[in-house]
């Protein structure tokens, strides 16, 4: 929560997403709202504050919102909750993009989109993603084989073909396997787990593409 003082004037230590690390911040500009109505349980008071935040040391701007609600039945006031958030939201623990060449654009595409995802915490369609990256590389390695095969199947081909080794194609059956839990029984892999698979599919994406350079989350996001 960020505290204004009775001027609106703050300096609060914030994650800077520029200077990547905890900087000062200070409020150039914030706004409050109350909204008081009745409900069944008594009468509720919201309370929103708006901040606009500057990073001290590179100038970077954010919004900082902060709100809480309460009750007030017979008298007695009851909190029913607070809660704030930054945008936008903060990097530190975001994980860095590749720079992906010469590959197809739809594999290119579900790479980014798995990372985002991952940067979300969404971890289901993480997995989910991770599957279809799979599938779009043996499509495209494997252009001859018919689709209609089940992923284990096209896998293997893949081994058959010298594309992949026993190892490689063994730990991709691995992966895939997660992906058809997360699809059929909509269960959520750990995060370690899911980005010890997104390491494996960008050796995958390096072996069989020859790509690879890191870029920042800023460049990535441009």
């Amino acid at each position: 929560m960020i505290h204004l003082d009775k001027n609106g004037h703050t300096e609060e230590f914030y994650y800077c997403n520029d200077c990547k690390r905890e900087t000062n911040h200070i409020a150039v500009k914030h706004h409050t709202t109350r909204r008081v109505y009745t409900v069944k349980e008594g009468l509720r008071e919201e309370v929103f504050t708006g901040v606009i935040v500057k990073c001290e040391g590179c100038e970077y701007l954010s919004f900082v919102k902060n709100g809480f609600s309460e009750t007030v039945n017979n008298g007695k006031a009851i909190s029913t909750g607070t809660y704030s958030y930054r945008y936008p939201e903060e990097t530190r623990n975001y994980r860095e993009y590749k720079n992906i060449v010469n590959i197809p654009p739809d594999i290119a595409n579900l790479y980014y989109d798995t990372v985002f995802c991952l940067n979300h915490n969404k971890l289901l369609f993480c997995a989910m993603g991770l599957r279809s990256l799979i599938e779009a590389i043996c499509k495209d390695k494997m252009p001859n084989v018919s689709s209609e095969l089940f992923l284990d199947k096209r896998i293997d081909e893949m081994c058959a073909g010298r594309v992949l080794s026993k190892n490689h194609a063994d730990t991709l059956h691995q992966l895939r396997f997660m992906g058809n839990v997360a699809v059929h029984e909509l269960a959520i892999p750990e995060r370690k787990e899911i980005e010890t698979a997104i390491n494996i599919v960008e050796h995958t994406i390096e072996n069989l593409y020859g790509v690879i350079a890191e870029v920042s989350q800023k460049k990535s996001l441009k």
